[in-house]
């Protein structure tokens, strides 16, 4: 296989992989192993290796356009097509930042949330 880099998934239980972005790695973004039922939902993983998923859906291998990557700044930047591609909006909790994931609407794939237009006005 030669390395992974991003998420190796291996096992004979259900798995559901949302909402998140596997970006510059090395080999392959992820990578799904023998007896894994896995869905995959909103997620940028660049390279996909091993065996096909049981659900597909909303996914994409894109440039995620980080603000910073190299600075460690993995905030999508303003024009990220990353930022409101996922319908998924019942995660509830907090992102990195402690902004709230929004309970209706669609939300940013990734870590962090743009808080852009969420009250109203846009506070970048």
């Amino acid at each position: 296989m030669g390395g992974v880099g991003g998420l190796y998934y291996e096992g004979t239980s259900n798995c559901d992989i949302v909402n998140n972005i596997f970006s510059d790695n090395d080999n392959i973004g992820l990578y799904l192993g023998s007896g894994a039922d896995v869905v995959l939902e909103y997620n940028d993983y660049g390279t996909l290796g091993g065996i096909a998923p049981g659900g597909n859906i909303g996914n994409v291998s894109i440039n995620p356009q980080f603000v910073n990557a190299a600075g460690g700044n993995f905030r999508l930047s303003a024009d990220s097509t990353l930022i409101g591609l996922s319908p998924r909006s019942t995660f509830g909790g907090n992102d990195l930042d402690y902004n709230n994931y929004p309970l209706g609407g669609r939300i940013d794939l990734g870590a962090y949330q743009r808080t852009i237009f969420e009250d109203g006005f846009d506070d970048e």
